[in-house]
């Protein structure tokens, strides 16, 4: 059910298998179905620093990775722009959402927080845009608590992640993510619950076989049910560029799409 806002756990936003989607990037749209999926969960996720109330900056007092494998903290140093690293991973690439795999792959979720004040301010791709940025605005200034383009614990809580800041994430992409403390809050290590569903997929080729062209047409069309989800942010979606090497078909626009196969 949404709440008044139209916000959903994100639970509810998981494709099934068998089902058919629309991926909006800036260039246009690709269209698939999911052949199988899994749900991942990481919870709690709890190897981020301390934040100080009226700051952006964790400060971690203990080195949790070897140095210059993450970049996190290779030095016991204060960091404001971080990947979501674990220890727990075997290789030097560490970020939990990070999908190394060139198959066609798909992370789908959210982030709950706790506690509910801390402020996560997402950054898609890491280090670039801004998600949920007005788009008459200046990014925004964590360091300075600007209050937009961030999501925190009421809008997407700990143990329910909700659709506010829905993540679509493709593989060889890596997120980064700002944390702030208002300041008339103690001191705090935030704690995370990532919630995500990973899809194998079959993507569909507008030059291709007359069955692909078709299903393209009647999702565009809207006459075969189907989910729309957003690489990136509305406001700017992922550039086709970034996906290109993985996803080996070309974006097109709807009506274009719609055209296909006798769609109209």
């Amino acid at each position: 059910m949404y709440d008044k806002n139209g916000i959903v756990p994100i639970e509810q936003k998981f494709l099934q298998p068998n089902y058919l989607f629309a991926l909006r990037l800036q260039e246009g749209f690709l269209f698939g179905r999911v052949i199988d999926r899994s749900v991942l969960q990481y919870k709690p996720y709890d190897q981020l620093g301390l934040i100080t109330p009226g700051s952006s900056t964790m400060t971690f007092p203990t080195a949790l990775f070897p140095a210059g494998t993450n970049a996190i903290s290779p030095d016991n140093s204060s960091k404001t722009d971080v990947l979501l690293a674990s220890n727990l991973s075997p290789s030097d690439l560490h970020d939990v959402l990070y999908l190394p795999s060139e198959e066609t792959s798909l992370l789908h979720g959210a982030i709950g927080v706790y506690p509910n004040w801390v402020r996560v301010y997402p950054r898609y791709p890491q280090n670039e845009n801004y998600m949920g940025k007005w788009s008459s605005l200046n990014p925004p200034q964590p360091q300075n608590l600007d209050p937009f383009a961030y999501f925190d614990g009421t809008q997407s809580p700990y143990e329910s992640p909700t659709d506010f800041r829905e993540l679509v994430i493709p593989p060889k992409l890596h997120l980064s993510f700002v944390f702030a403390s208002p300041g008339d809050y103690p001191p705090t290590i935030p704690r995370l619950n990532l919630l995500f569903a990973y899809y194998n997929c079959q993507f569909f080729n507008p030059n291709g076989r007359a069955y692909e062209r078709k299903l393209i047409s009647g999702i565009a069309s809207r006459s075969i049910p189907a989910d729309y989800l957003t690489m990136g942010a509305a406001e700017r979606p992922l550039s086709y560029g970034k996906v290109m090497p993985v996803y080996k078909v070309n974006p097109i626009d709807l009506e274009t799409a719609a055209s296909l196969g006798g769609g109209q």
